[in-house]
Order: C-alpha cells, then structure tokens, then sequence
C-alpha cells in the first residue's frame, strides 16, 4: 500500500510540473526605445520566455534616469502573445531607485518588434530585433555581423540564394537588380553587407 501512496505522490508532482517544462525557451531581443522629445534612443536587452498565451520575461538597459548607484537598470516583465500582437508590462526591479511600470504594446512579424510604450501621459517607439535561434534570418546575420542600422526595408529583403546573401525584390521577386543598383546604402535601401559586398 505505501508503494502505491508513493507512486501516486509520484505521478502528482510530475502531473503538476509539466506544465512548466513545456515552456518555450528563453528568446533574446535587443532594442531601443524612444522618447517623444527627440532624447537619444536608450538601448535594451529583453529576455522573453513563453510564445502565444502568457509571457514573463527580464529586461536590461544603461541607468539614464535613475540615481548614480548602478550603472544598468533591470525590469521585470510579464504580458500576452497573441498572434502577432504583443503586450507586457515592464516594471523596474528598484535598481538605481527606479520602481515604475511601463506599458507596451506592439507587433512582432518574423525576427521584429516594434510598438509603443506608455507611462502616464508619455509615450514614445520602441524596437527590437531577435537574437539568434533557428527563426533568424539571413538579413539579421547580415545586420549583426556588420554591426550596423542599416537593414533591408519594404523594397528589399536578404535571401539565401546560392550560399550568398543576395537582395531580392519584394516587389519582383525575380528582380535583384533593383535593389542591388540602389546607390543610397542608407535605411531606405538594402544593407551592402547582405550581399557581400
């Protein structure tokens, strides 16, 4: 009998944990986010664990605002995936003497997100690319590597075409040209380091 009581104890934890493991790795996104009068863009790192449904997670950015005693401020984070529709709640650990909660709302389409963040009356942008992890694109190589803002835009995206990173016409896809000949290697066109060159 106490073999039996053992092993339905047993079988209970493991019933009740499972939920737990079946929790999505822990995903890295690194940022920015900005301010409505024009202040220089703050970085961050964001670690989000979940996918659809429930989310928590822990951010990690310079202090800009918060007193002298720590150089990086931390938040917690928890909030929803829905579709492409994020939202969380980021509140301040208390590092620095900062314990306030942001709101953030946006959409994540592949490898970004982007959105608006909200405190009170304030509100500004936010942005991250993801890191890593098999859903990473050829173009996100392409912009770590190179250590650069550019990325592709709406006109161009980087595919892998015949082991090189090529630029490929959203628009045509069989036209590469059109944005291989972009003499403007700014924001507006595809980054010279996806097709190695």
């Amino acid at each position: 009998m106490k073999m039996f009581k053992r092993l339905f104890e047993c079988l209970l934890v493991v019933l009740v944990l499972a939920p737990f493991g079946a929790q999505a790795a822990a995903e890295e996104w690194r940022g920015s986010y900005t301010y409505p009068d024009g202040r220089r863009s703050v970085p961050f790192v964001l670690t989000l664990s979940g996918s659809q449904g429930a989310v928590t997670g822990r951010t990690t950015e310079p202090n800009t605002f918060g007193n002298k005693s720590a150089s990086q401020l931390f938040g917690n984070v928890r909030g929803t995936i829905s579709g492409s529709s994020v939202s969380f709640t980021k509140t301040y650990d208390g590092t620095g003497g900062v314990n306030h909660s942001v709101a953030y709302s946006g959409t994540i389409s592949g490898n970004s997100m982007s959105g608006r963040w909200v405190i009170g009356n304030t509100s500004g942008s936010f942005s991250a690319t993801r890191v890593g992890g098999a859903q990473a694109s050829p173009c996100d190589r392409c912009e770590r590597f190179r250590g650069q803002a550019e990325v592709c835009n709406s006109c161009c995206h980087c595919q892998q075409t015949n082991n090189t990173n090529a630029c490929r016409s959203q628009t045509n896809p069989d036209n590469f040209t059109a944005c291989l000949n972009r003499a403007n290697r700014s924001r507006e066109a595809c980054n010279v380091g996806c097709f190695g060159r």
